[in-house]
Parts: C-alpha cells; structure tokens; sequence
C-alpha cells in the first residue's frame, strides 16, 4: 500500500482497521488465526495500530475490503440553508387604501314578467308567502289548540285566517297605543280596512288562540316551540 493510505482511526474491531477518505469509508477485515497457529509474540504492537506494525504471519491471513458512501451534512446544511433563503425571499406587497373599482362593462339581464303572472289583488300577493297549505295548517293547529283549552265550539275558515294575517302586517307600520283603537271611531286612530276585514271580538277571539304547530306532535328533542 501507498504512503497516502497511513490514515486509519483507532477502532480495531475483530481485527478491523478502518480508513477513511473524502466521501468514503474503507473497511478492512482480517480473519482471526486458528487456535494456536500464533502467539502474542507474533502480534504487533497494540498501542502503535498501523499497517506498517503487522507481522507478516498476519498480513497472510484471509481479508476483506469494503467500503461505504458517507454523506457531507455540511453540504446538506448548506443546501438547506439556501433553500431557506429562498423561501424566505418573498416580495413585500403594497396596498393600496381605495375603493374597488366598478365594472362598467357587466351585463344585466332584468326581470320582466309578464302581465299574466303579476298578481292584482292584495290576497293574491299574501298567498305567494303563505299558500293554501300553510293557511291550512295554521288553522288546524288553532282550532286543536282551541279544543285543549276547553273551547270545543271554536271554528275558523281559511279567509278569516288570511283577514287575521292581514291585520297583522298591517298593525307592523300603522301603529296605535292599543289593538282596540283600530276599530274605534275617533279619524286619528280609526281603520276602515281592519274594521271592515274582521269584527274587533272576532279578533280578539282568535288570537287568544292562535297557534302554528300542533302540541300533540311535538318532536321529542325539540324544545324551539316553547320560545
């Protein structure tokens, strides 16, 4: 072997030196003896471990060579480094405090229904929200209502539940101190279209009843009917 090769480390393991290059590392592996074909005298200095101290005896034994593939972690700190910097090379935004711009260009497509589907009466325009189902099963649910309260002669017809609702929505923007004074006579408070819909007793009658969902079909879990 070359002068260039002297550099093995201290391990000596079952007879192995160990020699260590750039990005490398040879592995060399000695075979021991058999027992009793050498001494302690035939066997080189132990504090001196180097290829040049071996006895011949030795050197003649079966070997083997091998060697491994060792990664720089100095080059891969590097790269991860680089890579680091890279991410981190983001360029800065600058916003702007103004409003957003309106699209002038945009199409419109508008509604234009035709005269057959407008509807001409005010009922027609509360049955688009409320059709015949929902008016049915709200009175339904106050006549039902009615009767578990004691009132078994309580009886209510669709139209005068839509004249109630109608009260209503317009109780919501032509407010009076009290519900009563829409059928009084007085021109400050006084109504026409409530007073002459439903009777001022009649009102009264179905509101102390009134009720939109049946208590005898409640789902168990729900508790939102008792708000």
């Amino acid at each position: 072997m070359s002068s260039d090769e002297n550099a093995y480390s201290d391990e000596d393991d079952s007879n192995g030196l160990v020699k260590k290059s750039e990005g490398k590392v040879h592995n060399l592996y000695i075979m021991p003896p058999d027992d009793g074909a050498m001494t302690d005298e035939d066997l080189g200095e132990e504090d001196n471990v180097d290829i040049s101290n071996l006895p011949a005896t030795q050197l003649t034994y079966f070997a083997m060579i091998g060697s491994s593939e060792v990664q720089d972690s100095v080059d891969e700190n590097v790269e991860i480094q680089e890579e680091c910097q890279k991410r981190k090379k983001i360029k800065p935004r600058q916003w702007k405090v103004q409003d957003i711009p309106e699209k002038t260009c945009v199409p419109r497509y508008p509604y234009k229904p035709s005269s057959a589907d407008l509807p001409r009466k005010p009922c027609e325009i509360i049955e688009l929200f409320l059709d015949i189902i929902a008016i049915d099963h709200i009175v339904k649910s106050t006549v039902n209502y009615a009767v578990q309260r004691g009132n078994h002669s309580f009886t209510l017809t669709s139209d005068e539940m839509k004249s109630f609702i109608g009260i209503l929505l317009v109780s919501g923007y032509c407010c009076v101190p009290r519900r009563r004074l829409y059928w009084q006579k007085q021109p400050d408070v006084y109504n026409y279209l409530i007073a002459s819909s439903l009777r001022r007793d009649r009102f009264d009658e179905i509101i102390k009843f009134f009720h939109a969902a049946d208590n005898t079909n409640l789902r168990k879990f729900n508790h939102s009917w008792k708000s």
